[in-house]
């Protein structure tokens, strides 16, 4: 079995990333899970085309009131705009826009295209991971095609349940394009 990721390196992993400025966007996508399965909230920027995910939630057995209560602080603590997006499950998505926290459907269309995105990435030195982010981080380190089912990861080769962060990545990464806003303009006269 080859490795789906070889492209990660320590290059990609910045313990010195930044959390984002009041004027970015908050980008986050969450995989959900109950048990085997965990949920995944991955919190992102994007800055000069690269995507910086310098936070993952990752909790088994979490209810949507307590996934929301956690995006909820992210938001509140990063302020300014933010965009996130959830697979599968019409009523957990409610569920957050009653709470306030508006999200929309993950594009999970062509999930090998979303992984040659990542894969992308990689290469070109449009991703940083901040280590905190382990699940990710291991998610993307064990990765492993399958044999008999081409452009599919090998569930089988996980023994966590699923690569939870990995398929959060691939909901995120669909994000980047849309995501980077421009820095406000600094006042001319400031510096008079």
């Amino acid at each position: 079995l080859g490795k789906a990721y070889p492209e990660l390196s320590e290059r990609h992993i910045d313990p010195d990333m930044p959390e984002p400025k009041q004027w970015q966007t908050l980008i986050g996508s969450i995989d959900w899970g109950f048990s085997p399965s965990a949920t995944c909230v991955l919190f992102a920027y994007v800055q000069d085309g690269v995507l910086n995910v310098f936070a993952e939630h990752y909790a088994m057995e979490e209810t949507p009131i307590e996934t929301s209560g956690v995006i909820e602080r992210y938001r509140n603590r990063h302020g300014g705009r933010s965009a996130f997006v959830a697979d599968h499950d019409p009523a957990r998505i409610v569920e957050l826009t009653r709470r306030g926290i508006p999200c929309a459907n993950a594009d999970k269309s062509n999930v090998m295209g979303a992984r040659m995105q990542i894969k992308e990435a990689l290469h070109f030195d449009r991703l940083r991971i901040h280590p905190r982010c382990e699940y990710l981080l291991r998610d993307l380190d064990s990765a492993a095609w399958d044999n008999k089912k081409d452009g599919e990861i090998d569930y089988s080769q996980c023994s966590w349940g699923h690569m939870d962060g990995e398929s959060s990545l691939r909901y995120l990464i669909r994000m980047l394009n849309e995501a980077e806003a421009e820095k406000p303009e600094e006042n001319p006269l400031a510096a008079y």
